[in-house]
């Protein structure tokens, strides 16, 4: 059976668009409610018309630890980092790392809220505001704060 602790996300290509230019649609399917084994999972995607005779791919869902508070009031413990890093001659180098939190789904997709972390303090250093005009407004209550573990992820 496939993993009771985690769920996965059926992704497939919307028909609209070439493939190069896919628009990815996804959907949650939690484990023990939607599915228990893999023929399962195949089987809901072969009663969609949207995955019915199309490939498509699952991804694992690994939800994050409610122990790491790295969000505004009112937001889940939903995040990600973005790690954005340059290979020189003296090996890989951290160029930024960016929070993205704040979000109103279970996926990251729907962050309301970004950040600039300083990867060697672990801290939250400025809002994105360069990165949307939503961002440039936005409110950044979590400046000042720590991210543990931004370090060893990079």
């Amino acid at each position: 059976p496939l993993s009771s602790r985690r769920g996965v996300a059926r992704v497939a290509p919307t028909p609209l668009a070439p493939p190069h230019l896919s628009v990815w649609r996804s959907l949650p399917l939690l484990p023990g409610v939607d599915f228990v084994t893999r023929g399962e999972v195949e089987d809901e995607l072969r009663a969609d018309p949207l995955y019915a005779g199309k490939p498509a791919v699952l991804c694992e869902i690994v939800s994050p630890s409610a122990s790491l508070e790295v969000s505004s009031d009112g937001y889940g413990p939903v995040h990600s980092l973005d790690i954005l890093t340059l290979r020189t001659g003296e090996g890989a180098k951290v160029l930024s790392v960016v929070l993205w939190t704040d979000c109103t789904t279970w996926s990251s997709h729907s962050a309301a809220a970004g950040y600039l972390v300083d990867v060697e303090t672990e801290t939250i250093v400025a809002p994105t505001a360069w990165y949307a005009p939503y961002f440039a407004s936005m409110q950044a209550p979590l400046v000042g704060q720590r991210v543990p573990g931004a370090r060893e992820a990079c």
